[in-house]
């Protein structure tokens, strides 16, 4: 009889660590459920930021950039790419592809506040860099020396020293690569 009684303890033991093996993996399942429906843009980004992957970027203007996500805040993410440092107004930014390898972004992280773009640039201009502005109406790229960035306006001289200069409102301007020094 105790061989009996042992056996049913046994089973019953078994079927409780069973049952409580499939809860867990139901709970496990159902949070990241939720994780992956609170996912935001916002979480994505500072993911890339904080983790070095590459990926691509395409903006609202149509253009692609294949690079590392360096910092992501909420008026700027900046890009690490082969050929240049690319600036991203971060409301400009429509898609991000990388690796099917990555694993699958979860949760609802805000971007935190930080410089915006003209900061960014008039940290730049004692070096007066080579840009390529993407400038809202302008069919192409907007090439040249970054002389000046004020409040609201941006100085470009094109037609290298004897060029025009082309002054550019903020609120136009979507990225800029820096495509080398002065």
């Amino acid at each position: 009889m105790n061989d009996t009684w042992a056996d049913g303890a046994d089973r019953w033991l078994a079927e409780q660590r069973a049952d409580e093996a499939a809860a867990a993996r139901n709970r496990r399942f159902w949070a990241g459920r939720r994780a992956e429906e609170e996912a935001t843009f916002s979480a994505l980004l500072l993911d890339l930021a904080e983790s070095g992957r590459p990926a691509a970027v395409r903006t609202t203007s149509g253009r692609l950039h294949r690079g590392v996500v360096v910092t992501a805040t909420v008026p700027l993410c900046r890009l690490r790419t082969d050929a240049a440092t690319v600036l991203l107004v971060t409301g400009t930014i429509a898609s991000v592809r990388e690796q099917a390898t990555a694993p699958v972004r979860r949760g609802s992280r805000a971007l935190p506040d930080g410089a915006g773009l003209m900061a960014a640039l008039a940290d730049l201009v004692e070096d007066q860099p080579d840009v390529a502005l993407v400038v809202v109406g302008e069919p192409e790229l907007l090439r040249g020396r970054l002389l000046a960035a004020g409040q609201d306006v941006v100085t470009v001289r094109v037609g290298g020293p004897a060029g025009t200069l082309v002054h550019v409102a903020a609120h136009a301007i979507s990225e800029v690569e820096l495509t080398g020094s002065g």
